[in-house]
């Protein structure tokens, strides 16, 4: 899983780097990773992070990218976000092929 940022939203949050580079999340990351996200909230990022672990895990493994807003980052949030137990979200199976598919298919 690769994690990154990215500047404010309007142009005086951000700096320049990030006014260069702002809207480049897609055109570098697409064709290189599974799954990508742009998380707003303190939520949404943590379910963002957790679905991203869980992707990246899953058949066929392939990376995943994160982009979290540099001030979801540094700013002050008034209390940590409710988090389900991580065994609400177990690591998915491979999937089988059952007996039936293989003859129908592979002959």
């Amino acid at each position: 899983m690769r994690m990154g940022r990215r500047g404010g939203t309007t142009a005086n949050a951000r700096g320049q780097h990030d006014r260069i580079s702002s809207g480049t999340r897609e055109r570098w990351s697409g064709p290189f990773v599974k799954w990508d996200d742009q998380p707003e909230t303190v939520p949404a990022a943590v379910k963002s992070i957790i679905g991203a672990s869980m992707m990246t895990r899953t058949a066929p493994s392939a990376p995943v990218y994160v982009c979290l807003d540099v001030a979801l980052q540094e700013d002050e949030i008034a209390r940590a976000p409710a988090v389900a137990p991580l065994s609400r979200y177990p690591q998915p199976r491979e999937p089988v092929a059952g007996e039936a598919h293989v003859k129908k298919h592979f002959r």
